[in-house]
């Protein structure tokens, strides 16, 4: 591995003379390897420690430096520029301590953190430091004497420092100070500005401001009267009390004086203070409408009444009606305490009337029923929606149609004890005791006609070429009078009836005298009589029988 030889070539340091410019120290060196040649265009790194002493010492700034050498090998930085690895900056290295100060500089050929230590030197001062030297002897020519660390002035006018006036101890002044910056104490500064004077804590900021106006502020530097004060303040002068006002004289001399002895308009009463005036009262105006009007300008909450318990109203009270607005529990209210009707609008309209009984009106203001919906135009309509649907549910009242609509294509369906009893499909079938219907009306289970009382029960058949009726009737013949039939619309005869009482069958006839009556032709291959007791004969042993020429 290459040693490397750092040839210093030239080093100077200003730190006495920082605060003008000269904030660090140059250094050069050339780097080399062990033959001695430059090492050129190679990125090396470099640590220096500064520390008192000579040969080790307490180090009081170090810092890294990762540079590139030139062609020739030669590097160039300035101590106080680089990285610190310390805790302290380099502005914070203290030049006035009596040690010798000394320097050491290590380094890495690589350009990492592995330093070799090249060698330490003791730091001598250079021209410009060597001046700060003769500051001790300063002679009265300039009227300036020096008396151990008293610095004084015997020219007899005023003393101006530019820049700040930072000074650890007492300043004595007897004529006037002049500043080109601000006044500083460990925790205090005064700051004179072009257009004002501010008094600054430090941590906080300005605490007192005054402006070349006259105007002063305690809290604000931008004061609008002659003493403005952003937060609480306190008046002693023994008239303080609890309640008390302050109030001037003809002459301006403030003092403290009970409500009642300012002459304004309002009058105390224990803790409480009403107004004595017979006018009105505006917050935010100058010019109120009602007995209290409040104007604001400002987006946002224009009255609070704010209670620390559950419960906080505003009470709205004439002879006839006693209104509640405001919180109760968790919840909004709004209650009319009187027994009268409360009614909610819009457009200067009543909209909902709610009555003392407790019934609700929607569009009418004398509701009948615990939820009254009236319209003026002769649709009344309920519509009732959630995310799944587009058009909703409709009950509707149009004229003295009442309907049930369901507006998207989904079922409707009826239930009680919590199942399901009727459905209708979006296609229009009818199911009872299904909930998926196949035909128009799809039935399962019993259907009834009629409840006994009525006279006639039937069900309509239509087709293009006519409709047949099929159902009971007490038109029958018997005992009962009850027949089941079938009955042509067409021709307006019944084709088939079956009474009740007898259980006879007749066919074109509605009075059958024996178990199948058939007025008209009878056509059939053959009639066999097979129950057993029964005549093996068709006609009566006397009936005489017709020849067939006959």
């Amino acid at each position: 591995m290459k040693k490397l030889l750092p040839f210093v070539f030239a080093m100077l340091a200003m730190p006495a003379f920082s605060q003008v410019g000269f904030n660090g120290l140059n250094y050069q060196a050339v780097v080399r390897d062990a033959n001695g040649d430059p090492l050129p265009n190679q990125m090396v790194s470099v640590y220096i420690e500064l520390y008192n002493g000579v040969g080790g010492g307490f180090v009081s700034y170090a810092e890294e430096h990762s540079v590139s050498t030139n062609d020739q090998g030669l590097i160039t930085l300035v101590i106080g520029e680089g990285v610190p690895v310390s805790t302290m900056n380099y502005a914070d290295v203290d030049w006035t301590m009596d040690t010798p100060w000394s320097m050491e500089v290590m380094m890495d050929v690589a350009g990492g953190t592995n330093y070799t230590v090249m060698g330490s030197t003791q730091l001598r001062a250079v021209p410009y430091a060597e001046h700060a030297h003769t500051a001790d002897s300063l002679t009265s020519g300039l009227h300036w004497e020096v008396a151990g660390t008293v610095l004084s002035n015997t020219h007899g006018g005023p003393v101006r420092i530019t820049g700040d006036g930072q000074v650890d101890g007492n300043v004595n002044v007897n004529g006037y100070l002049s500043l080109g910056g601000a006044l500083l104490w460990p925790d205090w500064d005064i700051d004179a500005q072009a257009d004002k004077l501010v008094v600054n804590e430090g941590g906080v900021g300005p605490r007192l401001t005054i402006l070349d106006g006259g105007n002063v502020g305690v809290g604000t530097t931008t004061p609008d009267t002659t003493l403005h004060v952003v937060g609480a303040f306190k008046l002693e002068d023994g008239s303080q009390g609890a309640g008390k006002v302050l109030t001037s004289d003809a002459n301006g001399l403030a003092v403290w004086q009970p409500p009642t002895g300012g002459g304004g308009h309002w009058t105390a009463n224990g803790n409480d203070i009403h107004n004595t005036n017979s006018g009105k009262v505006g917050i935010g105006t100058t010019t109120p409408g009602p007995p209290l009007h409040v104007y604001n300008t400002v987006q946002g909450s224009t009255v609070r009444v704010e209670n620390s318990t559950s419960t906080g109203t505003i009470n709205v009270r004439t002879p006839g009606c006693d209104m509640y607005y405001g919180v109760l529990g968790n919840k909004g209210y709004i209650m009319n305490a009187s027994n009268t009707d409360l009614a909610i609008g819009t457009n200067g309209l009543t909209r909902m009337t709610v009555t003392s009984a407790g019934d609700v009106g929607l569009g009418t203001t004398t509701p009948g029923a615990e939820l009254d919906i009236f319209s003026p135009d002769n649709l009344a309509r309920i519509i009732m929606k959630n995310p799944a649907s587009t058009n909703g549910a409709n009950f509707r009242l149009n004229g003295l149609e009442l309907s049930i609509l369901n507006r998207d294509a989904g079922p409707l369906f009826f239930a009680t004890s919590n199942l399901e009893r009727m459905r209708i499909t979006p296609s229009g079938d009818v199911g009872i005791g299904t909930t998926a219907p196949a035909h128009k009306l799809d039935v399962r289970g019993n259907m009834r006609l009629g409840n006994g009382s009525e006279f006639e029960q039937d069900i309509h058949f239509w087709s293009g070429n006519g409709s047949w009726q099929v159902g009971t009737n007490d038109a029958g013949n018997g005992a009962l009078n009850n027949q089941f039939y079938i009955y042509d619309d067409a021709v307006g005869q019944y084709r088939l009836t079956v009474q009740r009482s007898t259980g006879y069958v007749g066919i074109g006839t509605t009075t059958p005298q024996s178990a199948l009556a058939v007025n008209g032709k009878i056509t059939a291959k053959e009639v066999e009589v097979t129950l057993a007791g029964f005549p093996d004969y068709v006609f009566e042993p006397d009936y005489d029988l017709m020849t067939l020429e006959e």
